[in-house]
């Protein structure tokens, strides 16, 4: 198009428009990790956008032009992506359809971007939806946890109440501790502390200790009877927790029987020894319950003190940036819960899966080192808040630059 001799030059409107272009996907591309899939993608787009800025300035100053929207969806996908892990298959193979299109076949109809737009918005309102599904099952899983923590909590402090000042065999003890309190614990959750049977699982407590703790007179500790009674309500409650038909039973004898322990025979496959073996290896009902703070960790300092109440005054639903590597690279999750008994937090990411695992004092420590910190919640998509930073730096750079003139006419 130039004439023959003369330099080929753009138009100054031109020229600004490609710088403008190319500071809007610098900004982009600061946010995006460089290995991640849409970091590709968002470098296929730069000609064809720029050919579309060129032909419609539009592009620039219309929030809801149809390639300014196109490039919000992938840049706001890719956002929270971290790897390809993070980025559904599906989606990315959408997102990469989607851009091939455009750089094959653009041919100045803006329409094209219109029409793809809603195909793409389309495909990430359907994962929206399904990582709010997602997300919404791994919150629920944990108040579960949380209420089965308590229900335990509780339990323990009933049980430890009734044996606190009896001595009591091991065996009982064990059984009491560990196995009854799981007893306990689930008949709180189904029914309730007003429950009868709540009230009942106390009340086979107490006749236990009462039992165990017998003194040496005639006629002290279980009737046969009253012993054959426990024996199958025991029989019952431990198989509801998860123990085999034969364990339940063999605990249920040995524990209501009137047998010496020094009685059981070496050989005897029900020993109280063994069974107590047994006990403890059983696992507790819904698994340990982790406490919210490690002993083997110092206390908080003043500065992670200082997080962890700013952890706690944080919405649930916010987005937090976590440091991965030595390269100071990050990863998006969201804080979707976290338990106030416990001080577990659940985390996951773009796609609603479960990421990580925290407590509130860990990620205060983490913040204290700059390894966690709270994302802004800026108004405005990605594009938006872009632009907004690139007129905010040519109007300083304006404003510089009459200053200079006026210093030097001074």
């Amino acid at each position: 198009m130039t004439p023959q001799g003369k330099t080929p030059a753009l138009a100054q409107e031109d020229s600004d428009t490609i710088d403008l272009v190319s500071m809007l996907f610098d900004f982009i591309m600061r946010e995006i990790r460089p290995n991640s899939p849409a970091a590709g993608l968002l470098a296929k787009l730069q000609v064809p956008l720029m050919r579309v800025a060129m032909r419609d300035k539009g592009f620039f100053t219309r929030q809801v032009h149809p390639a300014r929207q196109m490039l919000s969806a992938i840049a706001e996908t890719g956002a929270y992506w971290s790897d390809e892990d993070d980025g559904d298959r599906a989606t990315v193979d959408k997102m990469r359809s989607v851009v091939d299109r455009v750089v094959g076949e653009f041919d100045g109809d803006v329409g094209m971007f219109e029409t793809l737009s809603e195909d793409l918005g389309s495909h990430l309102q359907t994962l929206a939806r399904k990582a709010e599904v997602a997300e919404r099952r791994h919150v629920e899983a944990a108040r579960g946890k949380e209420k089965l923590a308590l229900a335990r909590l509780q339990a323990s402090e009933a049980v430890s109440a009734r044996i606190k000042g009896h001595k009591i065999p091991r065996f009982v003890h064990t059984l009491l501790t560990q196995a009854w309190t799981d007893v306990l614990a689930l008949s709180l959750l189904r029914q309730g502390e007003d429950s009868d049977g709540f009230r009942r699982q106390l009340e086979i407590a107490d006749r236990l200790v009462r039992a165990a703790a017998r003194p040496q007179a005639p006629g002290s500790g279980l009737e046969r009877g009253e012993a054959l009674e426990l024996r199958e309500e025991i029989e019952q409650s431990l198989a509801q927790v998860g123990y085999h038909a034969e364990d339940a039973k063999a605990i249920a004898a040995r524990l209501t029987s009137i047998e010496d322990e020094e009685e059981a025979g070496p050989d005897d496959p029900a020993s109280r020894t063994e069974l107590a073996l047994r006990l403890k290896a059983h696992s507790r009902l819904g698994g340990e319950v982790k406490a919210s703070s490690d002993p083997k960790q110092p206390p908080l300092d003043a500065r992670e003190k200082a997080c962890l109440e700013q952890i706690k005054a944080l919405p649930f639903g916010c987005w937090l940036e976590f440091v991965i590597n030595q390269q100071g690279e990050v990863a998006r999750r969201r804080m979707s819960w976290y338990s106030t008994l416990t001080g577990h937090a659940v985390f996951v990411n773009a796609r609603g899966h479960r990421v990580g695992d925290y407590t509130i004092e860990v990620l205060a420590r983490m913040m204290a080192k700059g390894q966690v910190r709270v994302m802004n919640s800026e108004k405005g998509n990605l594009i938006d808040r872009a632009w907004g930073a690139i007129v905010t730096a040519l109007k300083g750079f304006q404003g510089k630059a009459a200053k200079d003139g006026r210093e030097g006419e001074a």
